[in-house]
């Protein structure tokens, strides 16, 4: 702990003897440390610190152990587990300090493990039992080794030649601190049935080196033995179990089948029979240390998926795994294996099980001999030439730190590029040899200088590209950028028509409009949403609840204002150039102005190139809502202009306009083909009898409302740039793999704010699937205040929201009943999503944080997140990491655009298609808090493959139960 004024300094001998400061016990210094820890996991000013904190704050409340080597904890263990570089713990920095002064408390004082923590140091199980106050067990006149070995796993060679094992129980005895049992520790024996128990995991674990290829592991210490410490690991079981009779006879019968392998051998996934093995071991330690009830059925349930896809490969276990397990030939056997299941449940454990092989294959062989790396290659470059760091960092013209931690094993940033081409042509070597071995991505064609036309590509599009793009020539670098043109600028038919709208050749130029016009609109506006409108009447679904709808219709009177008042001219920005003095909101039901609107819009977005050729006439789906805006204005009952007859005294004749005639395509839903935009009949038919001019708007309005709906393509669903995604068997685990994916590589590349910012976009992209959350809900989450809305509460997350803060909670069911409403209530258990919000939370937000927000989720200027900039930023992630790129060949195959509603759609139709829920749709409209109808109609896509199987499926056990009723 760091020392206080009235508090002295611990000296280290007292620590490595486990010896508390004057006045304190075990648990005292270990509270003192789980304080400090806590601290510094919410508010070090170090990232690092940070880190280490929330990782160590998370191995206490979990009941872990931290690995410690002769009683001082792993440096090295720490780094590797919380993915920080060695070098951010080098001795003297605030971050070594941390682990030697608080972190190593826990490993002095471990109060928060139980008796049958498994140790393999014997220093920290001796540290254990004394700060757990067990009564150790006596051997004689000393300790009893075989206790330990029963208590904490350490083996008895190990404890009986460690001296600093003996030092510490020497001095706890000497103190009083440590007290012997009065009576010898005898051996209990387990009880039959778990004896039993034992020796079957044992026997089934050694069966999977009686197969063609493997061999039983060699012992280290005697040549030609067998390691049985190994063999009791890998089946989970005491030491002492492999010594039975029956254990010894089974393993020694399948060494002399198949023989020993030498010391040290890793199996690897060079044969089926040794990427058995691993994933055995492998998958026993994972369910263990996960907690699992049985991890002898976790790890059956996989050896079984194993044999499974190699019963269907026609493989045995002699042959090579890449004749199962490579990319060329795994996915039709997946298929094949899944087909085998008539079960929805089955096919989907059996998949995960499949994957989690596959994903082990991919990893070992992944590895690559360290001599044919860029740190092996440089070490024997240099050490050829008897070069030191220093001087070839001179050679190179770089730090010799740089060369130092290339041969350490660092990684090359791509901006060093240049400096490895120069040691290429130091030695002689070919161009790009090492460039290749440093870089995964590099390409055979680059060079080791930047092109100069790289600093002319937009950052929009140069965020998309291999970053060794930069050093090809110029044709190539334009033929890259053609290549992922289509995710910069959204290559859909939805976008194409989305930015011709916003096209700025066809931007109206501003209005000035009378005073009485903005009066007439902010009456609108007030009473579509004020709560109360007596005596005007209004619809039940015509308030306009969210700011967001409000500035949508804005824009859209606003557009069709400025239209009818635009100047006249032969370009494609023409309105229809009336008065604007004149301006009043009966000009937006009036047929021969909104239909001649209708025309202009339709006229430009004609020019639009959609995927099967050009269409003479295009709406999108915003007119669509344009149309039915207008026709909510003249309902006969709830219509707000048929509720103000008054207007009609503001109404004058409105003559034919120079541009008028060129807007006429649509004049026919207007009821006439030409005169006057507004004769002085309609203004007198208007102030006699305003209903029968409003009913002929509404027809009008009618017309090109069922026009514009048969004529609207499907192309602008906004989903559609999504729907290989949407549509796959498991959506939400396709999704997710992305985002594993897409983490990997951004820890690779960024750091800092870029990092904190990718870092929020990942936890904002998990929250979204986990909650279902619609992008206001999730962006307006509170982290600070009175009421925060997510935190963190007995080491686990809890979001909790009141329900008034959502859009449909009336109409959905997770809300509760008309007076005994609910909140929105969810605790999170994932573990790793648990430490991603850790991260984001005391390690990031913290960089952004500029203390006066809040809000959870920030920008990288510190201010609160909204709907706008979580779309921007979730698109270009989107583009960069789950749309499929044809160059660094990432992403989806078939998505080019997202945005944060596909978190709905995705969750929704998971639930859809893969829940085993007696009510699917119930339980996806409770999920994304919205009603069932929307669930049908919006967000739950049925994929008609899973519809037709299961109908089918229902067709067969109908024919079965007829056949039984016959018979």
């Amino acid at each position: 702990m760091p020392a206080n004024d009235d508090r002295p300094l611990r000296g280290s001998a007292d620590l490595r003897l486990a010896i508390p400061r004057g006045g304190w016990n075990a648990q005292e210094e270990h509270a003192a440390a789980l304080q400090e820890a806590r601290r510094a996991a919410s508010n070090a000013s170090n990232a690092v610190v940070a880190r280490f904190a929330s990782f160590a704050v998370e191995q206490i409340d979990t009941g872990r152990p931290f690995l410690a080597h002769n009683g001082m904890i792993s440096c090295e263990e720490l780094t590797r587990q919380c993915d920080i570089n060695m070098r951010e713990v080098a001795p003297g920095t605030e971050a070594r300090t941390f682990i030697e002064n608080v972190l190593q408390v826990f490993v002095t004082f471990p109060c928060h493990l139980s008796q049958g923590v498994r140790l393999k140091d014997p220093v920290s199980a001796a540290y254990a039992a004394l700060s757990l106050q067990l009564t150790i067990g006596r051997y004689g006149q000393g300790v009893s080794l075989q206790w330990f070995k029963a208590s904490f796993g350490v083996t008895v060679s190990a404890a009986k030649q460690n001296a600093k094992f003996k030092q510490v129980i020497q001095a706890a005895l000497a103190d009083g601190r440590a007290i012997l049992a009065n009576s010898p520790h005898v051996r209990t024996c387990p009880t039959p049935d778990d004896r039993e128990r034992q020796i079957a995991s044992f026997c089934a674990t050694v069966s999977m080196f009686d197969v063609p290829g493997a061999k039983i592991p060699g012992s280290s210490h005697r040549h030609g033995a067998i390691d049985w410490g190994e063999l009791a690991e890998l089946a989970g079981v005491a030491s002492s179990v492999a010594d039975l009779p029956q254990c010894r006879r089974t393993v020694t019968e399948i060494a002399k089948r198949r023989g020993i392998a030498v010391p040290g051998h890793n199996y690897g996934a060079d044969l089926l029979a040794n990427l058995l093995i691993e994933l055995t071991s492998r998958e026993r330690r994972r369910a263990t240390l996960n907690g699992a009830s049985d991890p002898d059925q976790h790890v059956a349930a996989h050896r079984s998926a194993f044999y499974k896809i190699l019963a269907q490969s026609g493989c045995t276990t002699e042959d090579p795994a890449a004749e199962v397990f490579s990319d060329e030939r795994f996915p039709a056997l997946r298929s094949a294996v899944r087909a085998s299941y008539d079960n929805d449940s089955s096919r989907r454990n059996v998949s995960a099980r499949l994957d989690r092989i596959k994903a082990i294959y991919d990893e070992i062989s992944a590895r690559v001999d360290p001599s044919a790396s860029f740190a092996g290659q440089l070490a024997a470059l240099m050490k050829s030439k008897g070069l030191s760091c220093q001087s070839l960092a001179q050679i190179a013209g770089c730090s010799w730190g740089t060369i130092r931690n290339w041969v350490a094993g660092g990684k090359v940033g791509i901006n060093s590029v240049p400096v490895v081409a120069r040691i290429e042509e130091h030695f002689g070597l070919p161009q790009g040899k090492l460039c290749a071995l440093a870089r995964r991505g590099w390409l055979p064609a680059s060079s080791g200088t930047v092109t100069s036309y790289w600093y002319e590509v937009s950052f929009s599009r140069q965020r998309l590209l291999p970053r060794e793009v930069r050093y090809l020539s110029e044709p190539e670098i334009r033929a890259a950028v053609a290549k992922i043109e289509h995710l910069a600028r959204d290559g859909t038919d939805f976008a194409r028509i989305s930015n011709a709208g916003r096209s700025d050749a066809y931007r109206l130029p501003g209005a000035e409009l009378p005073d009485s016009w903005h009066e007439e609109l902010r009456a609108y506006f007030h009473y579509k949403t004020a709560r109360f409108v007596a005596p005007l009447k209004r619809p039940k679904s015509g308030i306009w609840r969210e700011e967001t709808t409000t500035e949508i219709k804005r824009r859209e009177i606003d557009k069709i204002v400025r239209f009818l008042v635009a100047p006249c001219s032969d370009g494609p920005n023409s309105g229809l150039g009336l008065d604007a003095s004149k301006a009043t909101m009966v000009w937006l039901v009036v047929p021969g102005l909104f239909v001649r609107y209708f025309a202009f819009e339709a006229a430009h977005l004609s020019e639009v190139e959609l995927t099967g050729g050009k269409r003479g006439e295009l709406f999108s789906s915003r007119l669509r809502g344009v149309a039915h805006h207008i026709k909510s204005l003249t309902h006969p009952e709830t219509g707000y202009l048929t509720q103000h007859p008054e207007l009609a005294e503001k109404l004058e004749p409105l003559a034919q306009t120079a541009s008028a005639e060129r807007f006429s395509g649509l004049l026919a839903f207007s009821g006439r083909s030409g005169g006057p935009l507004l004769s002085q009949e309609d203004v007198d038919l208007a102030k006699r009898d305003w209903r029968a001019f409003i009913a002929i708007s509404r027809e009008a309005a009618e017309q090109i409302t069922q026009f514009i709906e048969e004529d609207t393509p499907t192309v602008r669903d906004a989903m559609l740039g999504a729907a290989s995604l949407i549509e796959s068997e498991e959506p939400v685990a396709n999704y997710l793999s992305l985002l594993f994916e897409a983490e990997s590589r951004v820890r690779d590349e960024r750091s800092g704010r870029f990092l904190a910012t990718d870092i929020r976009n990942i936890v904002m992209s998990h929250l979204s699937i986990v909650t279902g959350f619609r992008p206001k809900n999730l962006v307006n989450l509170k982290f600070k205040g009175d009421k925060p809305e997510i935190f963190k509460q007995n080491g686990l997350w809890k979001i909790c929201v009141c329900y008034r803060k959502f859009k449909n909670w009336k109409n959905c069911g997770l809300f509760g009943v008309v007076g005994h409403r609910l909140d929105y209530d969810l605790t999170i258990t994932e573990p790793f999503l648990t430490k991603l919000l850790d991260e984001w939370f005391f390690i990031h937000r913290p960089l952004l944080d500029d203390g006066t927000c809040e809000n959870a989720f920030l920008t990288k200027r510190g201010k609160a997140m909204t709907s706008l900039t979580w779309y921007e930023a979730f698109r270009k992630f989107g583009a960069r990491h789950i749309a499929w790129n044809p160059l660094t060949r990432t992403g989806f195959p078939g998505v080019v655009l997202l945005n944060p509603y596909v978190h709905r759609v995705l969750k929704a139709s998971d639930i859809v298609n893969n829940s085993t829920s007696n009510d699917r749709v119930q339980e996806a409209a409770f999920a994304l808090q919205t009603s069932e109808d929307m669930i049908r109609q919006h967000y739950g896509l049925l994929r008609s493959e899973t519809a037709l199987r299961s109908s089918y499926d229902t067709y067969s056990r109908a024919i079965k139960i007829a056949r039984g009723k016959s018979t």
